[in-house]
């Protein structure tokens, strides 16, 4: 629901933000021994930018996507389940920290 997925080997969680309400996830767990706070703001529209707070316990490289395409690679139009995002936003966090990112 949330649209989170850990990649522990690489140290990457991508969160496909979709929700348009304040959601988030305390003390996610990452590998054996990482946590994550994760909060987005609420927003009017999907194609708004997240606001999202990051709180970490070790270093990781988060993605954050949100926004929705009309069509997929190739010009082929999607059902609905497989509408892709079309903006994306890379924060790398070298230490255990907590940080605020406006996606523009």
């Amino acid at each position: 629901m949330l649209g989170l997925r850990a990649d522990v080997p690489r140290g990457e969680l991508v969160w496909d933000i979709r929700l348009l309400e304040r959601h988030g996830v305390r003390a996610y767990p990452f590998g054996a021994t990482g946590l994550l706070d994760l909060e987005c703001a609420p927003r009017a529209g999907a194609s708004e930018p997240p606001r999202v707070r990051i709180t970490t316990s070790m270093p990781i490289r988060v993605v954050l996507r949100w926004g929705k395409s009309a069509t997929t690679q190739g010009g082929v139009a999607p059902d609905r389940s497989s509408s892709l995002p079309v903006h994306e936003k890379v924060v790398t966090l070298i230490a255990a920290s907590s940080t605020e990112v406006l996606c523009e």
